[in-house]
């Protein structure tokens, strides 16, 4: 099942998703951008998977990383992974009219959308690009990437502590592939790297900053 959301304001953070569960059983919780055609779900954002939920109630699942929403709209998936678990549905009008069903990753109109809602909900919050780095203490990294997703062009904000003399930034794909490696060389301090991301293609990849043996990661998402 999946449901359709489009934010009241830009840019926002997802932060938690939520799904009430009639009966328990493993389940996979799914947010896709709507860069597909004609506004369908394409760039997987990110796939949390659930081995033990409870039942009866909202269950909550909190995303590793915020996915920040800059414009448009996403959906957001509840993927059975166990024939035990089963969703909810809201039976109760106003019915939002954009819930669908999936199968083998092809998403068609839910064929009760007319009289039933299932029962996903989103927490997000407003999000303000970071301008700073604060460095909690003194050996400590800092790196923050946006727009996140990015589609031509993504900032790399990084910060190194004053007693470190060099560093890298590296950015792989999901199977540890390189795609770009930058030295810092002298780098301590507060500094932002714009990087050109428009030949990459749409998905998830992760950027790291590396000094010394200390390392710092964080997705980036790349989406059309």
């Amino acid at each position: 099942m999946g449901d359709y959301f489009k934010p009241p304001f830009y840019p926002v953070a997802i932060t938690k998703l939520h799904y009430f569960l009639s009966s328990a059983g493993a389940f996979s919780a799914r947010v896709f951008d709507d860069d597909g055609i004609s506004g369908l779900p394409f760039t997987l954002l990110d796939s949390v998977y659930v081995p033990s939920p409870v039942s009866g109630s909202w269950f909550t699942v909190d995303l590793p990383d915020p996915i920040i929403i800059n414009d448009g709209a996403f959906y957001v998936s509840w993927d059975m992974q166990s024939t035990s678990v089963s969703l909810a549905c809201l039976l109760s009008l106003p019915l939002s009219n954009r819930c669908f069903e999936i199968f083998q990753n092809i998403w068609g109109i839910f064929r009760f959308r007319e009289t039933q809602d299932p029962m996903i909900a989103v927490t997000i919050e407003k999000y303000n690009i970071p301008t700073g780095v604060n460095i909690p203490d003194g050996n400590s990294l800092q790196l923050d990437v946006f727009p996140n997703p990015a589609t031509d062009e993504a900032n790399l904000l990084y910060s190194l502590n004053g007693n470190r003399s060099q560093g890298s930034i590296r950015i792989t794909d999901v199977q540890g592939k390189i795609i770009h490696e930058f030295d810092l060389g002298i780098a301590s301090g507060t500094r932002t790297m714009k990087v050109d991301v428009s030949k990459m293609a749409s998905g998830v990849y992760f950027a790291t900053l590396i000094s010394g043996k200390d390392i710092l990661t964080k997705k980036l998402i790349i989406g059309q």
